[in-house]
């Protein structure tokens, strides 16, 4: 008996959280391998190894089974847990078992329905673009193994289900002015609105009215204040507690903000009850591999990670806030987190650092009190709306000062080199030493970003964004972007992309359009280029170049060459921008959407001139363009091909395939390959592909 009291002994339990935590992260990046072995290797006398591999044992198992594939067909009967609405139709989360699955329809369910299903499972994808979303990690972290393509499903019957309560009360906030405030208030939902997230662009403190452990902690303090000016007796008080947070997560789903709280306050009490010893950052740790153990999904859950960093930050400068008191200790905690999430921030603002702290608590504690009371009350409700409309109007005023620049998405290997520098900083044991570290933590953190931003010029990359077009050209003093569909803005703000010499538009067509008002809004662009012969693009805040062919562009020490459109054509593809470029020695050809009849006069007019290396395929790879005459006077040796896979136009027609391969021609498709890159730095293995799968 004694010797399973040994196996099982939990002091210092946080050792094994680090090294279980760096274990598990292995299996999302190789760095962490060397991360966690260097941890055993200093700390391994501070650790119960039997029980450290107890948990390594029961981990792995554990991810090895998340990472199983999800069926290739569903069927049964399914029961519908969750309904996100959209504009054209609703999406339905169904459930059986452990697994959740996405399917799209215009039929109306309810959660508690019960669905006979019939359907193909699509896995969702994995990272498609550099530094973009990774739909396979998001959603699995959710819970969500894939979406169906439904062949066959059918009511069978409504019945009960736990969450249903929580759907009637969120009926009730229908009306409401401040809907979208209160819903993510109360019930943790995300701020979707478009005019209720423009309000916060230019002071991006969105995060302080999405409910979180913040919330919560005020809320719980504010309780507690107000039954001891009632006097209620301490046993008491710690049950209204619990009450309330169990409620509060109900009302969340039990989401990982509302849950740790929740099991931090049950572990905290079996740790008094039966004086286990575990100071608070075991309790932390404990709460943390718990809540992974019974959900390994969370490992890629950022908020989740995000949180644990924070709070395991926030206890170990504990005896540096602790000088601080009133308002100077909510500056600092509130710096102190904005400094431990920032490899996470998109946007660094200086009214964000500013505002923070001095809104933390009447956002926190008395506009989230506000919301939990109009959840019951009219009347709450009608003063939630007059505070937030006051709280909206001071944020727009402060945003006409806006003073913030976007930082460049962090890959594994900075984040883990920032979170050693910060350990190093707050190590100092001086006033000096603090500043001196400081001063080196803001030098190799410049060296770092700059280091990366020139690795990344001399590239060509042709991104990977469904059913459209968008490559982005990189020299040291050239930037270009031709064509912009959904994702394009993003990408190049998490690759750190601000200036852009020229946005050439090849035409109207949304797929290559999609983004460009906002890359026109948040980037700095030279020129914006349309197509002289396509009268339909939307308005721009940016009076763009109509042009046509027969015309040189000028580009640090590049020409772009615009071969067309050669006149105005009756179908609105062939009036398409044509673009050709040298770029390291290789010549590209840029072809937008044109079809045979801009083909058949490109190839009278330049004849051998469109001679290119690589051919960016005309159209998607549709039947009407490609045309052989076309193809053998570009004679490219590598052609690209951009769209969607299984996208309802079926392309590419196999018979522009087989014409491609008859030529000779390697093929590149975003839809098998994801984003593909050319670096011509690379002595070898110049080309690069981002794997969808």
């Amino acid at each position: 008996m004694k010797n399973w009291r040994h196996i099982f002994r939990f002091n210092n339990f946080y050792y094994h959280a680090t090294a279980l935590l760096l274990f598990g992260l292995s299996f999302k990046s190789p760095l962490f391998i060397g991360g966690f072995l260097s941890f055993l290797f200093f700390f391994y006398r501070r650790m119960n190894l039997y029980l450290l591999c107890f948990f390594l044992v029961v981990w792995t198992s554990f991810i090895f089974l998340l990472k199983q594939p999800p069926p290739k067909t569903i069927q049964g009967i399914y029961q519908v847990v969750d309904v996100d609405e959209f504009s054209y139709n609703n999406r339905y989360t169904i459930k059986k078992g452990c697994r959740k699955y996405h399917f799209y329809s215009n039929e109306l369910y309810e959660i508690g329905d019960r669905l006979y299903v019939e359907g193909v499972v699509t896995p969702y994808d994995e990272q498609r673009i550099p530094y973009g979303f990774h739909a396979w990690e998001y959603y699995v972290s959710h819970h969500v193994y894939g979406q169906v393509k439904l062949t066959k499903n059918n009511l069978q019957k409504s019945s009960f289900h736990f969450y249903q309560g929580r759907e009637f009360l969120k009926k009730k906030l229908l009306e409401s002015e401040s809907r979208p405030f209160l819903m993510a208030f109360i019930f943790g939902e995300p701020i979707r609105d478009e005019d209720s997230r423009s309000s916060f662009e230019n002071v991006p403190i969105l995060f302080l009215f999405t409910v979180s452990g913040l919330h919560l902690y005020g809320f719980v303090r504010l309780l507690r204040k107000i039954m001891f000016y009632f006097n209620v007796p301490p046993h008491l008080q710690e049950i209204v507690v619990f009450l309330c947070l169990f409620w509060i997560g109900y009302l969340n789903r039990f989401n990982y903000a509302v849950l740790r709280i929740i099991l931090i306050f049950g572990l905290r009490k079996l740790n008094q009850r039966y004086s286990l010893h575990l100071h608070a950052l075991d309790l932390i740790c404990l709460t943390f591999m718990i809540m992974l153990l019974f959900h390994p999904g969370y490992l890629y859950h950022q908020g989740f990670l995000m949180t644990f960093i924070i709070v395991v930050g926030l206890e170990l400068l504990h005896p540096f806030h602790q000088r601080f008191l009133g308002i100077e200790r909510q500056i600092v905690i509130s710096w102190i987190v904005l400094l431990l999430t920032l490899p996470f921030t998109k946007e660094l603002a200086l009214l964000q650092w500013l505002v923070t702290p001095f809104l933390l608590g009447p956002v926190t504690i008395g506009l989230y009190s506000f919301a939990m009371v109009s959840l019951w009350f009219v009347r709450g409700q009608l003063l939630f709306n007059q505070l937030m409309q006051f709280v909206i109007k001071f944020i727009e005023k402060l945003g006409t000062l806006r003073t913030s620049f976007f930082l460049p998405q962090a890959s594994s290997y900075l984040i883990a080199f920032y979170y050693a520098l910060i350990i190093y900083l707050f190590l100092s044991q001086s006033l000096r030493q603090s500043l001196q570290r400081l001063l080196i933590f803001i030098l190799t953190l410049g060296c770092l970003l700059c280091y990366r931003q020139i690795s990344l010029q001399k590239q060509v990359f042709f991104l990977d964004v469904g059913q459209g077009d968008s490559s982005l050209i990189l020299t040291p003093d050239c930037n270009f972007l031709i064509d912009s569909f959904n994702g394009t803005h993003q990408f190049l703000l998490n690759l750190g992309v601000r200036n852009l010499d020229y946005l050439f538009l090849t035409h109207s067509d949304l797929d290559h359009v999609l983004d460009a008002e906002k890359i026109i809004r948040d980037l700095k662009v030279g020129e914006v280029v349309i197509s002289g012969t396509d009268p339909n693009y939307p308005t721009y805040t940016q009076k763009p170049l109509a042009l046509m062919g027969e015309m040189t562009l000028p580009c640090g020490s590049m020409d772009i060459h615009l071969l067309g459109p050669l006149r105005s054509y009756p179908l609105a593809n062939d009036n398409s921008l044509v673009i050709q470029t040298d770029f390291y020695g290789q010549t590209i050809l840029f072809t937008g959407d044109i079809e045979a009849a801009a083909e058949k006069d490109l190839v009278s007019y330049y004849g051998s001139r469109l001679k290119s290396d690589l051919l960016k395929v005309p159209h998607h790879g549709s039947k009407t363009s490609s045309s052989e005459s076309f193809l053998k006077k570009v004679n490219p040796k590598i052609a690209i091909m951009s769209m969607k896979r299984n996208n309802r136009f079926g392309f590419p027609h196999d018979e522009v395939i087989e014409r491609y391969q008859r030529l000779g021609i390697q093929i590149y498709r975003t839809d098998y390959q994801g984003t593909i890159i050319y670096d011509p730095k690379k002595r070898k293995d110049k080309w690069q592909v981002s794997l969808s799968f």
